[in-house]
């Protein structure tokens, strides 16, 4: 399914396949864990980020929706059951703003 990668290491934001399951969600964004960063009800996107992008090491980010994440993220569409689905959210409406940060344990 479409799923848009928002890339903090290479600064990219760029259109994938991903199967929207819990393990390929990690490998994209090279996690352990995720949370919801962002859920916009108008086109049923969300947004998976890090959830110990602060305390893992992570030194990249980015600032999108008003809202600032460590690591790198992935959007998805929602199905009516609840499941990941492919994302509406169009490229062009996209522009987040990447960063670098000194991490919390240096």
């Amino acid at each position: 399914m479409r799923a848009i990668l928002i890339d903090a290491v290479n600064c990219t934001v760029t259109e994938i396949q991903n199967k929207g399951d819990l393990d390929s969600i990690y490998k994209a964004i090279n996690v352990e864990m995720i949370e919801v960063g962002n859920y916009d009800p108008e086109t049923g996107d969300t947004l998976y980020v890090d959830e110990e992008g602060l305390i893992n090491g992570t030194t990249v980010g980015f600032e999108l929706f008003g809202k600032q994440f460590a690591g790198s993220g992935i959007i998805f569409g929602s199905q009516p059951d609840g499941e990941n689905g492919s994302a509406v959210t169009k490229l062009k409406d996209l522009n987040p703003k990447f960063f670098t940060f000194q991490s919390a344990l240096v």
